[in-house]
């Protein structure tokens, strides 16, 4: 992963409470996710994630921060350049409590690797095969 989480602050403080990242190398901030999901044990987690957030599609340097408040209210990205020429991304998680609200859980983040399936044009080569061609794909 090319971000890595440093802390939180402001844990419990709904007005102010954040989780915070630091780039490691330049990337896109969205290629990753942000979740809550139950531990599991040392190193391992329920797959039921909840209050799934995918960030926003900008691009950062390494040493840029990202710092997402748990609990405030917005959308996109806000973004604040720093004295030393980093960035500072602002994010807002849009939770309807602190994390401090949710026990058990822990803040798990993941990196996307995606595709996706256009739905129309499977429509389109359906109703173009013939029914040989539909018996031939289930064999």
């Amino acid at each position: 992963m090319k971000i890595e989480f440093t802390d939180i602050q402001a844990f419990g403080d709904k007005e102010n409470e954040r989780v915070r990242f630091k780039v490691t190398e330049a990337c896109n901030l969205g290629d990753y996710l942000i979740a809550l999901s139950e531990k599991k044990g040392e190193g391992r987690i329920s797959s039921k994630l909840e209050h799934i957030k995918w960030l926003s599609d900008v691009d950062m340097n390494t040493n840029d921060l990202v710092i997402v408040y748990s609990a405030r209210k917005g959308s996109g990205v806000k973004k604040l350049q720093n004295e030393d020429g980093t960035s500072s991304y602002f994010v807002f998680w849009n939770l309807e409590h602190p994390l401090s609200d949710f026990s058990g859980k822990s803040v798990v983040y993941f990196e996307a690797f995606w595709n996706s399936i256009n739905f129309e044009s499977l429509m389109q080569k359906d109703a173009g095969e013939g029914e040989e061609e539909r018996k031939k794909d289930l064999q």
